[in-house]
């Protein structure tokens, strides 16, 4: 009887690509993506980066109270650790950008979210919508 042997192909690690969005989603999603993954790692500072200045002030101001931009950042990067941020649909507009992913969450949990993205220097920015 001969031995078999059993060769597996690598996978490439290619940049992420959505299928059937546009360049402009993709970059768009790609900021809110990299939100979510930092407020689960519970890296705020990092997280406040996707974010336009005057989204940042009126955070700090109205939630000054509750722990300001830093509890915001914790509320919405989940309990769980992140397995996942998937882009359902994305929406763009001269500049502007709506953009609703889907978070999976290693307990199983998953949540949906639209986030709203102002193009501000030539990138995309979160705008908080008062939510």
């Amino acid at each position: 009887m001969k031995n078999t042997v059993i060769v597996c192909g690598m996978i490439l690690a290619l940049p992420f690509r959505v299928s059937g969005a546009s360049k402009a989603e993709q970059s768009a999603f790609g900021v809110v993506k990299a939100f979510y993954e930092a407020a689960n790692r519970r890296e705020c500072a990092q997280a406040e980066d996707g974010f336009t200045a005057e989204s940042l002030k009126t955070l700090k101001e109205t939630l000054a109270s509750a722990g300001g931009f830093q509890a915001f950042c914790q509320d919405r990067g989940g309990k769980a650790p992140l397995a996942d941020v998937r882009l359902v649909k994305a929406e763009i507009k001269k500049g502007v950008a709506e953009v609703m992913t889907e978070r999976t969450y290693s307990d199983g949990s998953s949540a949906r979210a639209v986030d709203h993205l102002v193009k501000q220097g030539g990138a995309w920015k979160i705008e908080f919508q008062g939510r």
